[in-house]
């Protein structure tokens, strides 16, 4: 506590004790701000911890790989409630091994799955300095650009890759900006991005949120590249039985009447594999002659035809 006087005449002693038993209150009374500052911090770490173990425990609970949208809301929904509203959005980034393209994916408020966008890459600041962050192992990373640089990338992403679709809104309320700025989260599979087109900065306190985020939508992210290699092992061994079916009955074949049914196992084995064809056929050429028989199977009122759709003639 500091009291200036300008005279020359010296505080009096009893002026001395006052300002003395001020100064023990005024110790107590920040003291007890510090025990209410450290409670505050507390509380709100448990909330932070709190929404987390929720996106931790969605994407345990995930089955199916497509399901990672609805993982994706759910950490913008969480965000959310934590009080981070941001003006301009927040999108979750996920790479690709052995190209630059990115995935972009936006949940909108009231959707219970998140929208994913591609991204193909192009030599662009804004892409750039992802791509050198995450290079350098870079966890947060801000980067803020030209209204000339914020131009160029939007009128190319518009026009070359699926964000031309847009609303026109959107689009012009981005265009007009005279600043724009990113801040993201890097892991090695994923990014946090948050776009900022109002030059508003984040403050620590939402650094820190995005940076534990972004740790969690990395569990989420290999957990759904986990399902989806489990996913193409089960497509694979489904593939590999229908064609050992087909080849047994190919190999128990004991004249050549029996291709018909042959050709048929093949495509009822087609359909069994949900290719969701209209029509299927099998065409057999003539070694000989260069003409083609051609064998279809389709659904007609609920029943299954086979016809010979004709011969084609050679040429």
């Amino acid at each position: 506590m500091l009291i200036n006087k300008f005279s020359i005449i010296s505080f009096l002693k009893d002026d001395v004790n006052i300002i003395g038993r001020y100064a023990d209150v005024l110790n107590q009374t920040y003291t007890r701000f510090l025990d209410i500052q450290k409670a505050e911090a507390q509380a709100k770490d448990a909330l932070i911890e709190a929404a987390l173990e929720k996106v931790r425990s969605r994407s345990l609970a995930m089955h199916k790989s497509d399901e990672l949208g609805e993982v994706i809301a759910l950490v913008v929904e969480r965000l959310n409630e934590l009080g981070f509203y941001v003006d301009d959005g927040v999108a979750l980034i996920t790479f690709t091994e052995g190209t630059k393209d990115l995935v972009e994916w936006m949940a909108n408020p009231g959707f219970d799955s998140a929208t994913n966008f591609k991204l193909p890459h192009f030599d662009h600041p804004v892409l750039n300095n992802i791509w050198q962050a995450r290079e350098k192992h870079n966890e947060f990373v801000f980067n803020r650009f030209s209204s000339e640089e914020n131009q160029s990338f939007l009128k190319h992403i518009f026009k070359y890759s699926d964000f031309k679709n847009t609303p026109e809104d959107v689009k012009k309320y981005c265009l007009a900006a005279d600043t724009y700025a990113t801040s993201m989260a890097i892991q090695k599979n994923t990014a946090i991005f948050i776009n900022d087109y109002s030059g508003k900065d984040l403050t620590l306190l939402e650094i820190d949120i995005l940076k534990r985020f972004s740790k969690v939508f990395e569990q989420a992210y290999t957990r759904f590249l986990d399902l989806q290699k489990a996913e193409a092992q089960v497509r694979e061994a489904q593939i590999e039985a229908a064609l050992d079916r087909i080849r047994a009955r190919s190999m128990a074949m004991h004249s050549s009447d029996e291709l018909v049914e042959a050709s048929d196992v093949m495509i009822s084995e087609l359909n069994n594999l949900n290719i969701n064809a209209l029509r299927v056929g099998i065409c057999t050429i003539d070694a000989k002659s260069g003409s083609s028989k051609i064998w279809s199977r389709s659904e007609v009122k609920g029943k299954l035809e086979n016809k010979i759709l004709g011969i084609v003639p050679k040429g």
